[in-house]
């Protein structure tokens, strides 16, 4: 599943760039979840190498701070000429670092601290640095070896991450991954109970993780890891009759977003509160992945239009003041 797996590139970078946010309000369907103000979210062409494109992946804060992910030109290796930005009250600034062909957007916690990571063409091995109020602080996982690369998804309040690790002699497209949870100086690296690939995705301040792996049948399961009590850490979360599910959020409620795979072949995001899973589907969407879901209920993430067309979303619950 290309799409999904585009978000293990989760990591971000900066110059500056202000412009408007291009947006699009849609109606909820009859098929759809109510209660929620769609608005579609894509680069705007100042930013774009013509109009092959599509947008990756897309976060949001607690405070409305966005920050997304997007490929141009369409390269048929998807590791390749992707760019992001973070976008707040309307204005873009992009994320690249001088010298480097990629630049990937992770999540920003409320304080406004992004991490950040970049790497070059057709070389992925992953560099890291927290982008904060327009400056740049480089950073390595202490002890982490040369033959390993990290890729961080997501930051908390308290600045520790949840992050996919790669070995590999030579870089990160190897593709082996493990989970890790923690801060550059003190973290863990784990892996799901005999998993063949555990990738780390969101992580909440309690020191939740969610994420996914893959079983020695190549079959993918959402997983919960509780960092804080190891003796009981793990759990399987997979939706109930899909064929693949994957966690990628964790909010400090506790609630979790993600996306499936039906029996038809569908990709579907879905909320699982306690033990309850709720559909959520982009009003006309043919598919839709859901990457955040934030202390305010706003959830984000990318939905493929009817005219196979991959576009950025965030939807706002109807009572939030956001």
């Amino acid at each position: 599943m290309k799409r999904i797996t585009k978000h293990w590139l989760t990591i971000a970078v900066v110059a500056a760039l202000l412009m408007a946010i291009p947006s699009t309000r849609v109606n909820a369907a009859a098929d759809s979840v109510k209660g929620y103000t769609f608005e579609t979210i894509d680069p705007p062409s100042e930013l774009l190498q013509g109009e092959n494109f599509t947008v990756e992946v897309v976060f949001i804060n607690n405070v409305g701070l966005i920050t997304m992910q997007w490929q141009s030109p369409i390269s048929a290796n998807f590791w390749d000429n992707v760019h992001s930005a973070v976008v707040q009250k309307g204005h873009w600034t992009t994320l690249d670092v001088p010298g480097y062909a990629n630049a990937a957007g992770s999540n920003a916690n409320s304080q406004g601290e992004i991490a950040v990571g970049y790497y070059g063409l057709g070389d992925y091995a992953f560099k890291n640095m927290i982008y904060w109020r327009g400056d740049y602080t480089p950073f390595e996982f202490r002890g982490m070896g040369s033959d390993r690369y990290v890729m961080v998804d997501s930051i908390n309040e308290r600045e520790q991450f949840a992050a996919a690790v790669f070995d590999g002699t030579t870089n990160a497209e190897n593709m082996v991954g493990h989970g890790l949870v923690g801060t550059s100086s003190r973290y863990t690296i784990f892996d799901y109970p005999a998993a063949v690939n555990t990738i780390a995705m969101g992580i909440n301040n309690d020191e939740t993780v969610v994420g996914w792996y893959q079983d020695s049948n190549n079959s993918t399961h959402a997983f919960l890891y509780d960092y804080d009590h190891p003796g009981s850490a793990f759990a399987n979360i997979d939706v109930p009759g899909s064929t693949a599910s994957y966690a990628t959020a964790i909010n400090n409620s506790g609630e979790i977003a993600g996306a499936y795979i039906d029996q038809n072949g569908n990709i579907k995001g879905y909320l699982l509160r306690g033990s309850q899973y709720t559909d959520f589907v982009v009003p006309g969407a043919v598919w839709t992945d859901l990457y955040w879901i934030n202390d305010l209920g706003q959830i984000s993430g990318i939905y493929l239009d009817k005219n196979g067309i991959w576009h950025g979303f965030v939807a706002t619950p109807e009572h939030s003041s956001k």
